[in-house]
């Protein structure tokens, strides 16, 4: 059968699409609808399943790192782009409705503003809020990005974005793509190592913040067992904030 004759296909669910909007379709039909443009000429409905099945939803799709969407069986690299694109342009636009300027006075407000940075993310991500005196967002950087499993915290990185944004407190942001939202030892000895340096240019280290792929979120200072390492300290040998 030749390939170009799933247009009468193709052309029945985009006209779907254009009169109804995604009411009523399933979530492998959106999938095969996107890849109609990643994919000129083939059908992508068994590809779209193979997604859905292999990764379980259509946000873990656009979410999924590009070497694993490569792993599926009729994936193609521009397909892969494609849905990737999608994926943090998702992002992109949920970022945008945070701006520069808010004021983030408590734990549940930083973890509203970082945890669209990671929705979707397959792979692990640092990011830095810097914050002024009034607890206000003043800049907000992306320290690393890295493999499923892990990403450094450059410490001189952090503290370089932090002087040239004047910040008086900082708040860091990692994600656990592949696990829960539970510190390392590696979590913790860095936040030990980033609180000492920006103590000594007079920046407190307000809270690290971990975000698990399901959304959940453990953040340091609200944790009694890790607060103290926020100040440089082991636990239980400051005083509080």
């Amino acid at each position: 059968m030749p390939q170009h004759s799933h247009g009468g296909h193709r052309d029945r669910v985009r006209e779907r699409y254009i009169s109804n909007g995604s009411e009523g379709f399933a979530p492998h039909e959106l999938i095969e609808l996107l890849l109609f443009y990643g994919i000129p000429r083939r059908d992508t409905n068994p590809l779209a399943h193979r997604l859905i099945d292999t990764f379980g939803s259509v946000r873990d799709v656009l979410g999924a790192d590009r070497a694993m969407l490569l792993r599926v069986e009729g994936m193609t690299p521009n397909a892969a782009t494609l849905l990737n694109l999608v994926g943090d342009l998702r992002r992109y636009c949920a970022e945008e409705e945070r701006p520069l300027g808010m004021s983030l006075l408590s734990t549940t407000d930083q973890v509203d503003f970082l945890r669209p940075r990671f929705e979707d993310q397959g792979e692990e991500e640092v990011w830095m809020l810097s914050l002024d005196i009034l607890t206000r967002v003043i800049g907000v950087h992306k320290i690393s990005h890295g493999s499923p499993l892990s990403a450094d915290v450059n410490t001189r990185e952090v503290l370089r974005h932090a002087l040239a944004d004047n910040a008086v407190r900082v708040v860091i942001a990692h994600n656990h793509p592949s696990g829960i939202a539970v510190p390392s030892k590696s979590d913790v000895d860095t936040t030990l190592r980033l609180a000492i340096t920006l103590m000594g240019a007079g920046v407190h280290l307000l809270d690290h913040l971990i975000f698990a792929r399901d959304g959940d979120c453990v953040s340091f200072r609200e944790t009694k067992s890790l607060e103290g390492v926020l100040r440089g300290m082991p636990d239980g040998e400051d005083d509080e904030f």
